[in-house]
């Protein structure tokens, strides 16, 4: 089964909904794999993640967050404590400063260990990680176009999967990542 196929709406897609899809797409890919392999946990909005920042606390509601198992002592019930191991935000036309600038900025403050932006208007994604320095850094993308995460083991993932027109079903990526 496939998920949601643009040519089936009767309506021009949005940008908007464009990234709502990619959201629910890397949302549950994602979730499967980090439960299968027991790793953590997938969150998202409207959960929050609670971060200090110059002595003040600020939530923020990233589109994904993963939580690495050993770090469940900082989930909350209304919030998760911190920062989180990954966050991975979808850019929308009215998110692109706030995602690539003030997030970039917070989360690279905040310690988030890999931040992904990816923005299907313009078919980029840009994966950062720390280097030795303390800074996020630009992570590869291999020549055939495939992401492995720093932060998640094991996890990689084919970037023009991102930008199709129908987005790959889940089952699909499921057997490339051989979990079923």
């Amino acid at each position: 089964m496939k998920t949601a196929n643009i040519s089936f709406c009767r309506f021009q897609p949005t940008v908007n909904f464009l990234a709502a899809l990619l959201t629910g797409f890397l949302r549950a890919a994602l979730r499967f794999y980090v439960e299968t392999k027991g790793l953590g946990r997938i969150c998202g909005e409207p959960y929050q993640m609670k971060l200090t920042l110059d002595g003040k606390i600020k939530g923020r509601e990233p589109d994904i967050f993963f939580v690495k198992t050993e770090n469940f002592d900082r989930v909350r019930e209304q919030f998760f404590d911190g920062a989180a191991d990954l966050v991975v935000e979808i850019v929308s036309p009215e998110s692109v400063a706030r995602d690539t600038q003030d997030k970039f900025e917070e989360y690279e403050a905040a310690g988030v260990k890999e931040y992904w932006v990816i923005d299907s208007n313009r078919r980029t994604a840009n994966f950062y990680s720390f280097d030795e320095t303390g800074k996020y850094r630009l992570l590869p993308i291999s020549a055939d176009g495939q992401f492995e995460s720093r932060v998640i083991e094991g996890l990689w993932i084919k970037t023009e999967w991102l930008w199709q027109e129908t987005l790959p079903s889940l089952m699909e990526v499921l057997k490339e990542w051989e979990l079923v």
